[in-house]
This record gives C-alpha cells, sequence and structure tokens, in this order.
C-alpha cells in the first residue's frame, strides 16, 4: 500500500514540479512607483516614491496577447501524467480517455475556434462521467480524507470554470493573465484529482 501512495506522490510532484517551472517563466516587471498612487501611508513607501525607486510588481511580462508563452498549452501537458499513472493502474480507457484529452487541450490552446472547443468540451465531459463512474465504484475502498479532497478537486474546477463564466471572472477574467493563471491552476487540480482516483 505505501508503494502506491509513493506512486501517486511522484506523479503528482512531476505534475507541481512542471507548473513551477512554467511559472518561473514570467519574470518580475519593475515599475516606477512614481507612475503609481500608493495608498499606503508607510515610511518605507513615500520613500520609495520620492526618491523613485523601482519596485518589483508582480505583473508578468509576458502576460499579454502577443506573447510567446502559451502557459495553458505547456500545462496541458500535465495530464500526460494521468495517461501514465492509468496505464500504471492498468485502465486503459482512463488512459486513452487522458491521451485525447492532452491532445484536444493542446490543440485548443493553439488553434481556438468554435470546432475545437467542441471536441475539446466532449472530452472533458467523458472524463467525468468515467470518474464519476470509477469513483462510484471505488467508494467503499477510499478512504474519507481522500474522497472529500476529490470532491474539492471537482468542486473547484466547477467554481472556477463555471461561476467564472457566468461572473466573468476566474477562467474567464478580462485580464487574460489572470484568466490564463486559474485556467492553469484548474489543470493542476483537475489533474491531482484524477490521480486520486486512480488511485
Amino acid at each position: 500500500m505505501s508503494s502506491i501512495s509513493l506512486s501517486v506522490i511522484d506523479v503528482d510532484g512531476i505534475a507541481i514540479f512542471i507548473v513551477i517551472q512554467i511559472f518561473n517563466g514570467y519574470r518580475l516587471k519593475y515599475v516606477n512607483t512614481k507612475k503609481f498612487k500608493i495608498k499606503s501611508n508607510s515610511i518605507l513607501d513615500m520613500e520609495n516614491l520620492e526618491n523613485g525607486v523601482k519596485q518589483p510588481s508582480l505583473v508578468p511580462e509576458n502576460c499579454d496577447e502577443s506573447s510567446p508563452i502559451n502557459i495553458l498549452f505547456f500545462t496541458s501537458f500535465i495530464f500526460i501524467t494521468n495517461v501514465i499513472s492509468a496505464l500504471y493502474k492498468e485502465n486503459h480507457l482512463y488512459a486513452i480517455l487522458f491521451g485525447l484529452l492532452t491532445i484536444s487541450s493542446l490543440i485548443v490552446h493553439s488553434y481556438d475556434n468554435i470546432y475545437t472547443n467542441v471536441i475539446d468540451k466532449i472530452i472533458i465531459g467523458l472524463i467525468v462521467i468515467y470518474g464519476g463512474y470509477v469513483l462510484w465504484n471505488k467508494m467503499s475502498d477510499i478512504d474519507t480524507i481522500i474522497m472529500v479532497t476529490i470532491i474539492s478537486t471537482f468542486l473547484f474546477c466547477i467554481w472556477v470554470y463555471a461561476y467564472g463564466f457566468y461572473k466573468k471572472r476566474l477562467c474567464f477574467d478580462s485580464d487574460k493573465c489572470i484568466a490564463d493563471r486559474y485556467h492553469c491552476l484548474m489543470h493542476l487540480i483537475g489533474c491531482i484529482g484524477h490521480h486520486l482516483i486512480i488511485f
């Protein structure tokens, strides 16, 4: 049993490492604080404002429409870890579905149009249905904490996507950088949830 748990940790560790490396591709952008109003009354901020000291901002340089880095394209590769896990557990249908999701996600995040989007959503729906079926059949064997974590990952993905769509926030924020980061996080959380279902 401990070797199975170690495998889940290894696969998720690889997925998290990939996301961290992608986020490290973004560099901090330094902005001159004289151009912005500082709402804080701290002495440090006021001194920096008066002296024109450049302070780091968490706005990444590569966060505009013309950026050569497509973070969603690269985080789509995280789903390969689900393919590997499913093959390891000899669940070939899950492996095929995640292989298709990896391909469709790469295509959608490269050439987004109505047809690629519909195909991607169909594959996501199939994975949700099949994942629910596998979870239902394993329900008596799964620890309560793991079950709560799986359900939480599912609800998080629904919240970030569906609620975000409804409110035009999160994955659908008007700021492409924010929207992409939430979508990237959704890739990672969904990946982890399905790893827990697979194992």
